[in-house]
């Protein structure tokens, strides 16, 4: 039987359990900066739609852009949700081997529930608006081709 002490004792890492910590904090870092460069790509493109409208007012340009900020909406809550799973992963490993310095992903799971949660709402409203006005342009655009 185990004593109370014995299960306040980290237990003893092993290479796996290392290795798998180190792939879970470099995925954690290289899916943070693709979710930057998305938020950058997506939107400028979405500007440069809505450019090409006002230049050519092709009401098919609605089409586009609220497919773009769908799919941007969609990648973008999977991501926040792996990164999260991902973080508790990686810090359910350093409280079960008691690291010494758990601060980066302690800082990256803290930035995924408190500013990730700002910036997940943020950038989900913002796709959710541009969604709506890419549909207002091709609906108002219908119905003023057929008038």
């Amino acid at each position: 039987m185990v004593s109370a002490n014995d299960k306040s004792k980290p237990k003893e890492l092993s290479r796996e359990k290392l290795q798998e910590w180190n792939v879970i904090r470099r995925t954690l870092e290289h899916f943070d900066n693709k979710l930057t460069n998305l938020h950058t790509i997506g939107l400028t493109i979405t500007f440069i739609l809505y450019g090409l409208y006002f230049q050519t007012e092709n009401f098919y340009m609605g089409v586009f852009i609220s497919f773009l900020n769908g799919v941007l909406l969609l990648q973008e809550r999977f991501t926040y949700d792996y990164l999260t799973i991902s973080s508790q992963i990686a810090r359910n490993i350093e409280e079960k081997y008691a690291f010494d310095h758990p601060t980066l992903t302690a800082s990256l799971h803290e930035q995924s529930i408190n500013v990730g949660f700002l910036s997940r709402r943020a950038f989900s409203i913002l796709y959710v608006v541009f969604i709506v006005i890419g549909m207002y342009i091709f609906i108002n655009g219908i119905l003023r081709s057929y008038a």
